[in-house]
């Protein structure tokens, strides 16, 4: 059935009431179609940021990137409007999906960033690797055995006369879910870090090491129709510095969530998250630093609701933190310790057009600025301090 819809506007007609009322017309027009186009959806970055920010205790779109084999169960199109990346989750067949992503961030280069950033020649400083792009694939033969696979680059090189420094990032990992209800995920990564600094004719430093691993297992584990336990383990150790310095990262990730679905529409997601990383580097064989940071631990609380068209979602996060830091010089020790506390409320909000859903972060100022229509608001202003978009080529039900 074909049907158009006609907006009147004042320049159109004389005798259309008030900006008041057209504004009203508009926003009745989107509820209803929002109403008539309307299914249960998982999706986008912002919605996991909204129920905790932490993937493994959730099942969400987000799982693919820890999890390769799981690609296949969240196929779709996504765009991260802020964040300034997107990518395509696409299913070739009923068994096989292909997965491209451009431009997106992650954790560890954010990290190997920070490193690049304090260490070598101003014109290794001034580096910033790029993320170029994620590959990846998977395999689902049926609905109790799957496998894939995923790659990421990163890359810059900058150069002035015969100074050159270069720096890369490359990422594998490889996936494996077996069984359905319960359900076991692994993921096993290999990072490359790869580092050269040039700063004068006939010097040049490259990393010592650059090889990590990183190991993820998730067990998906239905207590009942409508609540689900995630236990999850991760272990992980990278090592990159530019020679002859040396520097090693671990970490040891435990924690557990649940997922419940108390009545049609609503979801709710609890969650504890411990975690623990230490760091090391030597400057030369008389001084080297140790850090460590233990997270006693993380808990997690959020929500999700449904209402025709609209999620409304909230959640809460308490981090602690106990820091502590070891200088070894050749003749002193000296060590300093630290702890710190953080609360973070998040509010969420989403609306379905069919399988293209839109997911947002409300923002704060907005709720205690009100709209600034003309000046602006000192505190950025605006209804959403993040956005994305995605479409769910098959959404799913779990």
């Amino acid at each position: 059935m074909n049907s158009k819809i006609y907006l009147l506007t004042p320049a159109h007609d004389p005798n259309f009431p008030s900006i008041y009322h057209s504004m009203r017309h508009a926003f009745n027009l989107l509820s209803l179609f929002c109403l008539l186009f309307s299914q249960p959806a998982q999706a986008s970055v912002d919605r996991l940021t909204a129920l905790g920010g932490l993937s493994q205790a959730i099942l969400d779109d987000s799982n693919g990137f820890i999890f390769p084999a799981t690609i296949s169960e969240w196929p779709r199109f996504e765009v991260e409007l802020f964040d300034d990346w997107a990518g395509v989750a696409y299913p070739i067949s009923a068994q096989h999906t292909f997965g491209l992503f451009f431009n997106r961030k992650t954790s560890d280069l954010d990290d190997f960033t920070a490193y690049i950033q304090q260490n070598g020649s101003d014109l290794f400083r001034a580096m910033s690797p790029s993320p170029w792009f994620d590959l990846a694939y998977g395999y689902a033969p049926n609905n109790k055995f799957a496998i894939g696979a995923s790659t990421s680059f990163a890359y810059d090189r900058s150069a002035i006369a015969s100074r050159q420094a270069s720096a890369s990032s490359t990422n594998f990992h490889l996936g494996m879910r077996i069984g359905s209800r319960p359900t076991l995920d692994i993921g096993l990564g290999i990072l490359l870090r790869r580092m050269q600094d040039h700063p004068l004719e006939g010097t040049t430093f490259k990393q010592s090491d650059g090889t990590g691993l990183a190991l993820d297992i998730r067990y998906r584990w239905p207590l009942s129709a409508k609540v689900t336990w995630l236990p999850y383990l991760g272990i992980s150790r990278d090592a990159y510095a530019l020679y002859p310095d040396e520097r090693t990262q671990t970490s040891l990730r435990l924690g557990s969530g649940l997922q419940l679905q108390p009545a049609r529409g609503v979801l709710v997601i609890a969650a504890v998250d411990g975690l623990y990383e230490r760091a090391e580097q030597s400057q030369n064989t008389q001084s080297s630093t140790r850090q460590s940071k233990l997270q006693l631990p993380t808990w997690i609380l959020g929500g999700e609701a449904q209402v025709g068209a609209i999620l409304f979602r909230a959640g809460v996060r308490q981090e602690n933190w106990l820091f502590e830091q070891e200088l070894l010089l050749s003749d002193q020790q000296v060590k300093i310790q630290s702890f710190t506390t953080t609360f973070t409320t998040t509010l969420g909000l989403g609306i379905e057009f069919s399988n293209l859903l839109l997911d947002g972060l409300l923002e704060r100022d907005f709720l205690r600025d009100g709209p600034h229509f003309i000046g602006g608001s000192r505190h950025g202003g605006g209804i959403l301090s993040h956005l994305s978009l995605t479409y769910r080529f098959n959404p799913s039900s779990k």
